[in-house]
């Protein structure tokens, strides 16, 4: 069985170290990263990756609580970028490997996305 809650726990705080080589090892080669507030979907690891590394600002995100089952796992955590701040929440899918094949993220209200460079940005 998956501990999906330590795996959860891995992704985020290799995500807040910026540790992209062992934090893009988590992921699946197809995994799919959707932000419903932007309506936007990422198809792929390098996608993803791209989209993390490029994200503007000097970011931080710290776990609140962390909740998983065989399969998935739920992270609150608060994220700050300069002066502002908020919790967020992270839906992770994992196959039964304990690759995360899924992410979808919710932030606190509805946005119009920035404009990106990655192509691999598919607005729904």
């Amino acid at each position: 069985m998956v501990d999906t809650p330590t795996l959860a726990r891995t992704y985020l705080h290799r995500l807040e170290a910026r540790d992209w080589d062992t934090w893009s090892e988590m992921l699946h080669a197809d995994v799919v990263y959707t932000t419903p507030q932007s309506r936007e979907r990422w198809h792929g690891r390098h996608a993803f990756l791209s989209f993390n590394r490029s994200y503007p600002g000097e970011w931080h995100l710290r776990e609140k609580w962390i909740l998983g089952d065989a399969g998935r796992a739920v992270i609150w955590f608060t994220w700050t970028v300069g002066d502002e701040q908020g919790d967020a929440q992270a839906f992770l899918t994992f196959d039964e490997a304990g690759v995360i094949t899924e992410v979808t993220e919710f932030w606190p209200e509805p946005y119009e996305a920035p404009e990106r460079p990655a192509p691999a940005t598919v607005r729904y």
